[in-house]
């Protein structure tokens, strides 16, 4: 029997949950307020569907950047349900099919010229329900009761309206939010009870086609197109299109309507096939099982006691939005839009999109391969197949679109990470061949890197930044290549990997951006921030300093040694939190000193003192962060949670080690936040995970065992792990001296 994937089970909708008796505290919540820009609709684990409530931006300042995700808790009005959603992203897209419920025959006159946003329905949070896979949301001013719930590519509505009143639901095809506008649309009825059609936009996904088959449970009443504002009277056979299109099906008399809507990047037949596998039925309630199972299925292999409610929703929480991207994009028949336009078919595996790399190369993907491993060799196989159409590796793929956002080539440490982990069947050689070809191009400053050891900030932005990520990225290839014996591209790779050395000012002590000449960027104030436009990305001087995971130790010696290089970390955490500049980046947020938690830059910054000769400080820091900076609340996530990263950090950090070189097969111990933890492992095998005496005071290890035996370092190899066993840390309220004689992580 062919062996079945992860997402395997969730296409066929198996309900097996590894654990009956676990007890899950998920809150889609958690984020959708400040800055995390999360959604809490129904989703499921790497589905294609994110069926969620669009705010829709009525009235001035319900727009921008919080509400990227199309909603934001501070909001009191809904516009609708659209069908697609980004999990705390940065830049705003999607939000593609809107359908709203409205009491009531809408109005030709006082309705059709107005944008859906003007009206808008008002609701109370006290009114919201959001469990993984379900939503509901009651408008009580206009007595109509909205729920929905989801398979991989099909989402689900059910609606409840007055009995006594007429009921509409309005499908706009028009509606945009953010950087999106719609191209061309078009939709038709194809039977009494069924419409299909597609929208095609342009926004942070340049060219995203996207087609649709929306199933009703009954007939609807009266159907009307509307046209840039305008009723269209004769309709044609195949329907009409534009680019603002909008289908109103009015019902005499309410009641509930059921609705289906299963989506496709291929074609119209695609999303009808969806919806046929997955949803070929009107039983709303077995649908929310299916989708409660399925979450139930993957958060259950991280089996977790805390110390209070609200670390348990918070781990639980974080868990379950580490699991919603990367999406599945591939039909149920394995066909998928490539990112040449061309139709193609994924054989043995899952197509997915959504490749926020940037961000979840630092934690997420080293995550999966602990508790979704079986998900791991589709997404290889997919930064594989995108390479093969495109000619590059995805940098920030969204709806198989390259977006060009973020830097680095950060599909190299995930891609590495799984072929050493034993996770891929790709070959190490085309993984070779295709890392290769990605840092060998002569773009984004790679010229000037390969001549000159550095980028030029003459002629690049981000130089600095760009440079230490491209050195990170290389030291991956120089590994790769020496495990499969190719010594030629394992030196050179091995040399570039080094190239940090050449952005960091000794007089300084900070990495800095310079020129072609070697004349360092002037002037310099190490706390200015300018969004996107300096030598750093997304941050600042003080946040840059430590971007050298794949050689700690060689960074502690570049700051003249372990003493200077603590005092200059404890200052990261202690000097104020002030930023220069007109332009300061929004993404530097969750401050403690200079330390941003809110954005990616500085995950694993906490985790170097454990290179030094005072490593409990990472104990200290790591501790504080989750304490202050995750809450059990709308504003619980101090940053951008972008696509799972931040909830890794927090899932990772609370069992108490932290992958600071993704692809290294390393995890660094920290300070436990769990009681205890067992992780279900690929192969039947288990990981179990003991913290004695936790307690808010308890935060110091003062010893650690592996099966028994005393484990007198500060890792645990991923090799180690996945064989099964019991890591146990005996916590205690003060440092141990000691432990500055552990072993340390080996380097590059």
């Amino acid at each position: 029997m062919k062996k079945l994937t992860l997402l395997r089970y969730l296409i066929l909708g198996v309900a097996v949950v590894l654990c009956a008796c676990s007890k899950r505290s998920v809150d889609p919540f958690i984020g959708t307020g400040a800055h995390g820009h999360t959604f809490p609709g129904a989703t499921l684990p790497f589905g294609m569907v994110q069926l969620s409530p669009d705010n829709g931006r009525p009235v001035e300042g319900m727009s921008g950047w919080d509400w990227c995700s199309g909603y934001h808790y501070t909001s009191n009005i809904i516009t609708g349900f659209s069908h697609t959603h980004l999990s705390g992203t940065g830049i705003g897209d999607l939000c593609d099919l809107l359908l709203a419920p409205r009491t009531g025959r809408l109005a030709d006159d006082a309705f059709l010229g107005k944008k859906i946003q003007d009206s808008a329905l008002v609701f109370s949070h006290d009114d919201e329900v959001a469990t993984p896979g379900y939503y509901r949301v009651n408008f009580r001013e206009d007595g109509i009761n909205a729920e929905l719930t989801t398979m991989l590519r099909v989402g689900m509505h059910r609606y409840k309206f007055p009995v006594d009143k007429p009921a509409s639901l309005v499908l706009d095809l028009g509606y945009a939010v953010n950087w999106d506008r719609a191209v061309d649309t078009g939709v038709k009825q194809v039977e009494q009870t069924l419409f299909t059609g597609h929208r095609h936009s342009k926004g942070w996904a340049p060219d995203q086609k996207l087609f649709f088959a929306m199933y009703l449970d009954r007939n609807p009443d009266e159907v009307r197109y509307v046209k840039d504002g305008q009723l269209v009277q004769d309709v044609l056979e195949d329907g009409i299109q534009g680019t603002d299109i909008r289908l109103l099906l009015t019902f005499q008399n309410g009641g509930q309507v059921q609705v289906k809507v299963g989506l496709s990047s291929v074609d119209e037949q695609g999303a009808i096939n969806n919806v046929q596998k997955e949803i070929n039925h009107w039983q709303f309630d077995r649908v929310r099982r299916l989708a409660s199972s399925a979450w139930d299925q993957v958060l259950g292999r991280i089996q977790a006691t805390h110390l209070s409610e609200s670390d348990a929703k918070i781990f639980d929480t974080a868990l379950y939005h580490a699991s919603i991207a990367p999406n599945t994009f591939s039909d149920a028949d394995g066909r998928y839009r490539g990112v040449n336009g061309n139709i193609h078919t994924a054989e043995d595996y899952v197509y997915c999109s959504t490749f926020s790399l940037w961000d979840t190369f630092r934690a997420s993907h080293s995550l999966f391969t602990l508790y979704a491993a079986e998900a791991v060799d589709g997404f290889v196989k997919a930064m594989l197949a995108f390479n093969q159409q495109k000619g590059q590796l995805p940098n920030w793929a969204l709806w198989n679109n390259e977006s060009h956002c973020m830097i680095g080539y950060h599909a190299v440490p995930v891609m590495v990470d799984a072929y050493f982990k034993g996770l891929t069947t790709a070959s190490g050689e085309e993984i070779l061949a295709a890392c290769v070809a990605m840092a060998d191009r002569d773009v984004e400053g790679l010229k000037s890197y390969k001549a000159l050891g550095y980028v030029d900030a003459a002629t690049e932005n981000e130089s600095c930044a760009k440079t230490l990520e491209y050195a990170y990225d290389d030291s991956c290839i120089a590994r790769l290549a020496e495990k499969l014996g190719d010594v030629e591209i394992a030196e050179r790779f091995r040399n570039r990997a080094m190239s940090f050395r050449n952005v960091f000012d000794p007089q300084t002590q900070f990495m800095r951006g310079r020129d072609a000449k070697g004349a360092w960027v002037e002037p310099f104030d190490p706390i200015a921030s300018d969004h996107r436009s300096s030598p750093y990305c997304e941050g600042n001087a003080w946040q840059w300093a430590w971007f050298v995971p794949h050689a700690p130790s060689a960074l502690v010696d570049m700051f003249g040694g372990s003493e200077n290089f603590v005092s200059k970390l404890d200052t990261l955490f202690t000097m104020p939190s002030d930023l220069s500049g007109d332009n300061v980046s929004p993404d530097i947020s969750g401050m403690i000193g200079q330390y941003a938690q809110g954005n990616e830059p500085s995950h694993h910054t906490a985790y170097m003192y454990v290179w030094s000769d005072q490593p409990w400080k990472t104990q200290e820091r790591v501790r504080q962060i989750m304490e202050e900076l995750y809450l059990a609340g709308p504003e619980g996530l101090c940053g951008n949670d972008d696509c799972g990263q931040m909830s890794s950090w927090y899932v990772f950090s609370a069992l108490g080690f932290y992958p600071v070189d993704p692809a290294s097969g390393i995890y660094v111990f920290g300070s436990p936040r769990v009681k205890s933890a067992k992780l279900s492992l690929q192969g039947g095998k288990s990981l179990e995970i003991i913290a004695k005496n936790q307690s808010n005071e308890n935060k110091y290890i003062q010893s650690v065992t592996w099966n028994g035996k005393p484990l007198n370092r500060h890792y645990i190899k991923h090799e180690e792990i996945a064989q099964g066993g019991k890591l146990v840390f005996t916590m205690g309220p003060a440092i141990n001296e000691n432990s500055v004689n552990w072993e340390v992580p080996p380097g590059f």
